[in-house]
């Protein structure tokens, strides 16, 4: 069982015991509470003080008990090595006596006791009790109650008519304009002389931005209390600075209710140095911190007035703030100010730095109140205050300056952002956009692409994403970067600070499949079906294309036009007789077609006659291939078969054996059954004698009789009977 639930039992049994005891004497309170406003940034928030107006009747006038408080946030007191804080509980026994206080023990996360307090009641028996100095832990969402149960234990049996207390209530301590968010950064000088002062920044035209801060509740800008270590402080965090650059912030600002705000003239009022009048109502004057450290702590202030001075100040003292890869911290305190009136200041942040050559680029400023920690809890050696880095609200609707022509207004005319595209495949999809600042000020926008999660990104793409007041913008689809068809969804998101707005632009692009790409046929080479080597096509012959991919369920080949015969096709190979028709053509344009994809013209030489003998394409008079173990007998019969021998009434055909000329073989035409092949037969001269010869066969083309056209020749084996 936790120590927090123990002390909630013996409370209650403690409470069970006293009904018991009715005729017991009691001490009966009035309770009261201050409902303090607590800054949700805050860490280290001071709560309301608890007032117990108490009398009644003790025996023998001295009281005892020990006070156990409750409260519904993290307490966050200093606390000692001894693990008690500085939350005090104040006894005032009324006239004559001496008030007595005793220090809280804290048992986290939100117990205090105070153990063992005794006093006598005096013959006015009239007891005031104050509970004080309690600090809690206030971040988190606004408008939420801190509340405080108080109950007693002990010898004395004291009643509060209302244990359960309001101590306080959140709300936004801090908030800024829309200024805050961006500095442009462009080409500034420094003054000449380099002396530098805010006047004489002024004077040399140096790059100037504001940043106003203003309170959230009357007292959100607390001046440095007893128990604390700072007075509450205003961090500026500067990030993404160019190289080269140098930036100046004022030592002391002005506030509105100083006698004149300090003010660089882009927020309202006119531009002014500032003027702090001391020891006068409280005029609210924010003073830089030199020598803290990187959360905004320690250090002391750069100037104060001195003591008992009452005369006016004018704020011009300026000082750098040192960079490091672009990024530098800011830390004013708030020196003086009224704890009842909503209070804002204007800080100046000037910028020098070498011409840029027209690029773009912007820095960051981001505000919060200081000192920065992630100690959430009671501490020893923590700050108090302390505070987490909350980003602030904007502070327009509370200074009624929302509308103001001093602010940008982003205004984007843009069509509606409907592409259609086929997924996967290049091309150019732009849709013009403008982007407008329909008041005054420096608009610095910026314009992203938020893709929708766990979806395809890189599909858009903008031709700017950072820019100035007004500007023209393109935004790209890029459906080569898409995996498929589908609806793909995304946001352009046009975002001009909280002030000047943010426009959302939906993008909606339907992709649909791309087209496969064409993948055509391709022939690389044409020939003889008969012998590779040999490149002229005869028209009624069988020939070869070879390349790449030739297969298909649908192939179709022609020449001219014409129709050719396919008897084989594979991917890279077809067999083919070249159509008849062609007759005495020199050239002819082949086209193969596969799956309805046709390849490129291919042209082919032609001529009516270019005999190719078959390899083993001579048989003997049994149909055996004629070789040196199957000679042939003079006076059989050759049977020789080949293809680009002239077909039909496109010429004639001859053979020749040895030295003895056929011309009226036994048969000379298309090999039966082997269409495209042709076949002639002769007998082989009985007086040649057995030896090693050669066949050759011949095509007399119709259109140039003289021309005899023969083939390669081919090898016999011939033989003489015994």
């Amino acid at each position: 069982m936790s120590l927090y639930r123990l002390i909630v039992l013996a409370l209650v049994l403690s409470a069970m015991a006293a009904q018991g005891q009715a005729a017991v004497a009691s001490l009966i309170c009035q309770s009261t509470a201050v409902q303090a406003l607590v800054r949700t940034e805050g860490l280290t928030e001071r709560v309301g003080e608890m007032v117990f107006t108490c009398n009644g009747n003790i025996p023998n006038g001295d009281v005892g008990a020990t006070f156990n408080v409750f409260i519904n946030a993290p307490v966050t007191n200093k606390v000692n090595d001894d693990g008690m804080t500085d939350a005090t509980l104040t006894v005032d026994a009324g006239p004559g006596t001496t008030p007595q206080t005793v220090r809280a023990r804290l048992i986290p996360p939100g117990t205090l006791i105070f153990e063992f307090v005794n006093w006598t009641l005096t013959a006015v028996p009239v007891t005031t009790i104050t509970i004080a100095n309690i600090r809690v832990n206030a971040t988190g969402a606004a408008s939420r109650a801190i509340t405080a149960a108080v109950s007693t234990t002990g010898i004395s049996r004291i009643v509060t008519n209302q244990p359960n207390l309001t101590v306080g209530f959140t709300q936004p301590g801090l908030l800024t304009n829309s200024s805050t968010a961006s500095i442009l950064c462009d080409g500034s000088a420094l003054p000449s002389d380099e002396v530098i002062t805010v006047s004489n920044l002024y004077g040399a035209g140096t790059r100037v931005s504001s940043i106003r801060v203003t309170e959230g509740t009357a007292n959100g800008f607390e001046l440095r209390q007893a128990n604390t270590t700072s007075g509450t402080r205003i961090v500026i965090r500067y990030s993404g600075f160019p190289e080269a650059s140098r930036l100046f912030v004022p030592d002391a600002v002005a506030g509105s209710t100083a006698s004149e705000p300090s003010s660089a003239g882009d927020l309202g009022l006119p531009r002014a140095l500032g003027r702090y009048v001391p020891g006068g109502p409280g005029q609210l004057l924010l003073v830089r911190v030199r020598g803290h450290d990187a959360n905004g702590a320690g250090g002391a202030l750069m100037w104060s007035p001195p003591f008992g001075a009452t005369a006016p100040f004018t704020l011009d003292a300026a000082s750098e703030v040192i960079l490091n890869r672009g990024a530098g911290l800011a830390v004013y305190e708030v020196y003086d100010g009224s704890p009842s009136i909503l209070e804002s200041a204007q800080i100046a942040t000037f910028l020098a730095l070498p011409p840029t050559g027209g690029a773009i680029s912007v820095a960051q400023a981001q505000v919060s109140f200081g000192p920065l920690s992630e100690v959430r809890t009671a501490s020893t050696t923590a700050p108090v205050p302390r505070f987490a880095a909350v980003t602030p609200g904007v502070d327009c609707s509370i200074l009624r300056d929302c509308g103001a022509d001093y602010f940008p207004k982003l205004v984007v005319d843009a069509p509606p952002l409907n592409f259609q595209a086929q997924a996967g495949v290049p091309g150019f999809l732009g849709k013009f956009i403008r982007i407008l600042n329909d008041l005054g000020g420096t608009m610095i926008w910026t314009a992203k692409i938020q893709y929708k999660r766990d979806g395809p990104v890189g599909w858009l793409r903008v031709s700017r994403e950072i820019g100035v007041n007004n500007a023209s913008i393109i935004l790209d689809a890029q459906p080569q970067n898409l995996p498929g068809a589908g609806v793909y969804e995304a946001t352009l998101v046009i975002d001009a600070g909280a002030l000047a707005g943010t426009k959302l632009l939906p993008v909606i692009l339907i992709a649909t499949e791309a087209p496969k790409p064409i993948v055509r046929p391709l022939v690389s080479k044409a020939y003889n079906a008969a012998g590779e080597r040999f490149a002229t096509l005869v028209p009624g012959s069988r020939a070869v294309i070879e390349g790449l991919r030739l297969g298909g369920a649908q192939t179709q080949l022609t020449l001219d036009g014409l129709q050719a015969r396919i008897l084989t096709a594979t991917d890279t190979r077809v067999e083919f007789v070249v159509p008849e028709a062609l007759g005495f053509r020199s050239t002819a344009q082949l086209i193969h077609t596969a799956d309805f994809v046709p390849g490129e013209p291919f042209t082919v030489a032609l001529a009516a006659a270019a005999p190719v003998i078959y390899s083993n394409g001579v048989l003997n008079q049994d149909g055996t291939p004629n070789s040196a173990v199957y000679p042939e007998f003079v006076g059989n019969i050759f049977q020789v078969f080949a293809t680009g021998l002239p077909a039909g009434s496109l010429g004639t055909l001859s053979a020749k054996v040895h030295d003895r000329e056929i011309n009226q073989p036994l048969y000379a035409g298309p090999a039966p059954g082997l269409e495209g092949i042709q076949q002639v037969n002769f007998v082989i001269p009985a007086d040649l004698p057995a030896m090693n010869s050669e066949v050759i066969v011949c095509g007399w083309p119709a259109n140039a009789p003289g021309q005899r056209v023969c083939s390669p020749p081919a090898v016999v084996v011939l033989k003489r009977a015994e």
